[in-house]
């Protein structure tokens, strides 16, 4: 197997909202340096080398940050970092494989991503070096079917958006020139006004996973978050979901998300596992439209529009069924969540402390580990959202990776085979963690065999509700996504 390195000469900036501009700003709550994040997309069928270089190129021109160099600014009275438009060349590789898949199973989480994910280069988080925030590599298996994988700068922004600008190569990929954008033309400041945090505020919103850290103790964190666990991939179905969504009462504002990670929290519990809080990972594009600190640009904004709330969660109540406990803990997260939504003055208090603490972390050239706390776990859901982006093709399977100790990631599952014409409401969940290695890790096993071999002989139905719970105080919800692949 061989890697051929080359390059893709971007279209020149075409984007009204970036003409004329030198940098783009990046807002002190949107300058996550270290991180990126990796989609690996396996097709059916094979790609056009020549028009798939053409369209990241075309893309590029309304999306110019993906061309750019992190450093700091040059402009007074920006941010400290920026984006410089230096429309540098993106990196581009070609490889063929003996491989019939690129991976042993069809999971979307992967151990590994291997060669079929192009690298950034070691110092692509520091600013001022000539890096590419953006990399991509054109993989040709054995049977002909095609695999992208593309590596984008988490400085440059968060999934959501990383997941529209492939949106918007696939538009070009299938349209050519005749590829319009319109009103969902990527927009580049502001971002929220944020107040300066105060010292109650800190207090009030302190969060240790922001707390900041060396690079190489972020790296190191990293590494034994995904080394010291067995790995976990829990693939549900709609059944199976309606099962644990069963004791949601009529009008519940908990989404089939909260509940959940409801439900995996009483898996930990139910296992020995102590869970106090948990770190929800939230998208707020489309909150508290129409108050001035939120800009109207918010839901087209290229940035990290993303942030982490600890919600407190309730003990379990002795006797307590499952579905009841997950029940009550979804609560408590759509508790957590909707308290932010409803109140923009404790939204902005939350986001201030959040813009300090990753601002204070890019300023003195550290960082900031996610890696949960005893105690605690962390929950990032993407199950709305179908990422595997056709370019085209009459269907695709959606890959990445990363997956830590106590962290819950959730998407909707590839689709089983017959099933790639199905509504995404329709598809199968999947859940990915790690848990310790041993006694906890067989036990939480245990307990998942137990909960689908009680659902495979019966209908889904609420349980017993004769163990009270603690009263949880929930929200209304009312809101709709502006955009949905950006969405909240």
């Amino acid at each position: 197997m061989t890697i051929t390195e080359g390059f893709i000469t971007p279209v020149p900036n075409a984007n009204p909202n970036a003409l004329g501009k030198q940098e783009v700003p990046i807002a002190p709550i949107s300058c996550w340096n270290i991180g990126f994040v990796t989609s690996v997309i396996a097709f059916p069928s094979s790609l056009d080398e020549e028009r798939l270089k053409k369209a990241f190129a075309t893309a590029a021109s309304f999306w110019p940050v993906v061309c750019g160099r992190f450093v700091k600014s040059s402009t007074p009275g920006f941010p400290e970092f920026a984006i410089s438009l230096t429309e540098s060349p993106i990196p581009f590789s070609t490889q063929t494989t003996t491989d019939e898949y690129p991976f042993p199973n069809k999971n979307v989480i992967q151990e590994s991503l291997g060669s079929y994910a192009p690298p950034l280069k070691d110092d692509f988080f520091v600013p001022g070096a000539d890096s590419a925030q953006l990399a991509v590599r054109l993989s040709t298996l054995a049977n002909g079917n095609s695999v992208l994988g593309v590596n984008w700068g988490h400085v440059l922004g968060d999934a959501a958006t990383f997941s529209r600008f492939l949106e918007d190569v696939s538009l070009f990929y299938n349209m050519g020139r005749f590829a319009d954008l319109g009103d969902d033309m990527p927009t580049f400041a502001p971002h929220v006004t944020i107040p300066p945090a105060n010292e109650k505020t800190l207090k009030e919103f302190h969060l240790d996973l922001l707390e900041p850290v060396s690079v190489e103790q972020a790296f190191k964190g990293y590494a034994d978050g995904t080394t010291s666990g067995q790995f976990f991939t829990v693939r549900l179905t709609r059944k199976e979901i309606a099962h644990i969504t069963a004791s949601r009462t009529a009008g519940e504002h908990c989404s089939d998300g909260d509940m959940l990670s409801g439900w995996w929290i009483g898996v930990l519990e139910r296992a020995g596992r102590r869970v106090d809080r948990a770190v929800q990972t939230i998208n707020y594009r489309s909150w508290h439209q129409g108050d001035r600190a939120f800009p109207r640009n918010l839901p087209t904004l290229v940035a990290n529009v993303a942030q982490m709330r600890e919600i407190p969660i309730p003990p379990p109540t002795q006797g307590q069924k499952p579905t009841i406990r997950a029940r009550a803990v979804a609560r408590a997260i759509r508790g957590g969540m909707q308290e932010l939504k409803n109140d923009r003055d404790i939204m902005l208090k939350w986001l201030g402390n959040a813009a300090f603490e990753i601002g204070r972390a890019s300023h003195e050239g550290k960082t900031f580990c996610l890696v949960p706390r005893p105690g605690g776990v962390v929950i990032n859901s993407n199950m709305r959202y179908d990422w595997a982006i056709k370019f085209g093709q009459p269907g695709a399977n959606y890959h990445t990776d990363v997956c830590l100790n106590n962290f819950l990631r959730v998407f909707l599952a590839n689709a089983a085979p017959g099933q790639e014409a199905a509504p995404a409401g329709e598809r199968d969940v999947e859940l990915a963690f790690r848990v310790e290695w041993g006694p906890a890790a067989e036990a939480v096993q245990k307990v998942i065999d137990e909960d689908r071999g009680r659902w495979a002989t019966s209908e889904p139905a609420p349980e017993d509700e004769s163990a009270a719970e603690a009263p949880i105080r929930t929200f209304s919800m009312n809101s709709v996504p502006a955009r949905s692949p950006w969405g909240e």
